[in-house]
């Protein structure tokens, strides 16, 4: 049973990794300001992450 929630809380945790590079990838020189709208629709995330 330990096994299994320390899975889940790793694939957790990597998801959040994921989504918080997702959201720094969406930086340019062009782009270095942006609404949370404009970053959620670059990075394919709901508003709600």
């Amino acid at each position: 049973m330990t096994d299994a929630v320390t899975d889940d809380s790793k694939a957790g945790t990597i998801r959040s990794v994921e989504r918080a590079i997702a959201i720094l990838k969406t930086f340019t020189g062009d782009s270095p300001e942006q609404t949370a709208s404009e970053i959620c629709r670059k990075a394919s995330l709901n508003k709600s992450t």
